[in-house]
């Protein structure tokens, strides 16, 4: 996703919560999503930002076109598909982890995301496997942690999620999910979506956007976890190779030490783009 839409996103997510529940309550459309979800902007004849719902413009329709930064644009279906539900998982992680540090300010945009930028990619995927009420469990997690709900309630709504992105992964035919060639394109694709997400978050030295930071994190422990479960499938048919993706992932996941980012970048953003393309080297090795 790129920069500007996600600072927008953030400002969004500021500004409504600020407003009392009733307010909040009035500006929901008829789909049932929070009327958060539906963001534009405009300046107000102060200079202030406003956030208006259910309009057209860069916040009210961005989510259509999908999350435009990941790497799944093209390609096999159900890899992308796959990926992408690893990419929902990977923004409910890391914002999982921050309602844990009682950030939920923070965590908002990655209840949020998953919504405005993944989930117009699914839909047409769901709907073809008969997937039903994604959307809606999605839906719910969002509003509890703009409600700042009780973590209980909070992890009840992120079970719901998971259970809901398990029952989705469980329509991919089970060969399909077995072949190595499936295994290592969603870890590519993932790996790729995270060191994008890292060139947006670090500038001359510095991170300019901890969200993207933050995706990027929950991004490569979804992949790191994901070739974990499926290092043997792997290792059977190349084991060098896939001792070489192990080596990989060790370099690459202390790039994202925690949730909130370190003081200084732990490596630059051509070191972590560097090293994700030699991932995308090896999956030839897994055809």
């Amino acid at each position: 996703m790129s920069m500007s839409r996600k600072l927008w996103a953030s400002v969004g997510f500021a500004v409504v919560a600020t407003l009392p529940a009733a307010g909040i309550a009035a500006t929901a459309a008829d789909d049932n999503t929070p009327a958060l979800h539906r963001h534009d902007h405009g300046a107000a004849a102060d200079g202030r930002i406003q956030v208006a719902a259910g309009e057209s413009g860069e916040g009210g329709e961005a989510g259509e076109a999908g999350e435009a930064g990941d790497a799944f644009q093209s390609g096999d279906e159900q890899i992308a598909l796959r990926g992408r539900l690893m990419l929902v998982r990977g923004h409910v992680r890391v914002g999982t982890e921050l309602v844990a540090q009682n950030r939920l300010d923070e965590a908002m945009p990655h209840f949020h995301h998953p919504i405005e930028e993944i989930y117009p990619e699914l839909k047409g995927p769901l709907t073809k496997a008969g997937v039903t009420g994604f959307k809606a469990s999605l839906e719910n997690g969002s509003r509890a942690v703009m409600a700042k709900a009780p973590k209980a309630k909070i992890d009840a709504a992120v079970a719901g999620i998971d259970k809901a992105v398990a029952g989705a992964v469980a329509r991919i035919p089970a060969r399909t999910r077995a072949a190595p060639s499936f295994i290592y394109g969603v870890i590519a694709g993932v790996m790729e979506t995270a060191a994008g997400e890292y060139g947006e978050a670090v500038k001359d030295g510095k991170f300019v956007a901890v969200v993207e930071y933050q995706d990027g994190r929950g991004f490569i422990l979804e992949a790191r976890d994901y070739f974990e479960k499926n290092k043997a499938i792997l290792a059977a048919k190349d084991a060098e190779a896939t001792q070489r993706l192990a080596d990989l992932f060790a370099q690459l996941t202390p790039v994202w030490p925690q949730a909130m980012p370190p003081a200084t970048p732990v490596m630059s953003p051509g070191e972590v783009q560097a090293l994700a393309s030699r991932v995308e080297l090896l999956k030839r090795r897994f055809d």
